[in-house]
């Protein structure tokens, strides 16, 4: 019989097994702040992510690195339970989440767990997609707006010819005078 080397087996039941994790503040180490599952690698990018982008996988967590951040603290993090077989991994993670959300219920996670990244980061992503859109948008309508009331023409009983109190209504462009004397 062949032996695998210590580290090969080491790597054969990495890939077999995960842990999940805690990360907490170190002033309070008694207290885990957000659950997770995944290596050491995993642990530290969430820090690693917030530095670099000041990003994180949900607005609590960016929340509370904000607040960490700000205070010059850098979470900590370690293992609530080790080698776990990989299909078993999101019953356990949603076990712990539900332990430690009893405990403190202001834990950053806003699943109850065992949700599958991919698929949440490209909700995460859309969404970004969709706030830089209207962010962009936003002054062109607002131009758009300003323009038409310049150009607009002017009921003809309008008693203020030379003031411009214009609105622009709707997508018909409907032109509505302001002015109360109208």
């Amino acid at each position: 019989m062949i032996r695998l080397s210590t580290r090969a087996e080491q790597m054969s039941c990495e890939l077999l097994t995960t842990c999940i994790y805690g990360l907490f503040d170190p002033r309070e180490p008694w207290l885990m702040m957000y659950v997770g599952k995944g290596r050491k690698e995993r642990t530290q990018a969430h820090w690693k992510d917030f530095v670099r982008t000041d990003r994180a996988v949900n607005r609590k967590l960016l929340g509370w690195f904000r607040r960490l951040k700000s205070s010059g603290v850098v979470p900590s993090w370690k293992f609530i339970e080790e080698n776990i077989p990989v299909e078993k991994w999101e019953q356990r993670e949603r076990f712990w989440i539900a332990e430690w959300r009893e405990v403190n219920p202001k834990l950053c996670n806003i699943s109850d767990g065992g949700v599958r990244v991919p698929s949440s980061k490209k909700v995460e992503l859309e969404l970004r997609r969709e706030q830089r859109h209207e962010e962009m948008m936003q002054p062109i309508r607002e131009m758009a707006q300003r323009v038409n009331a310049m150009f607009a023409p002017k009921p003809e009983n309008c008693c203020c010819a030379y003031c411009k109190p214009w609105k622009v209504l709707g997508a018909r462009n409907k032109i509505v005078c302001t002015s109360k004397n109208f």
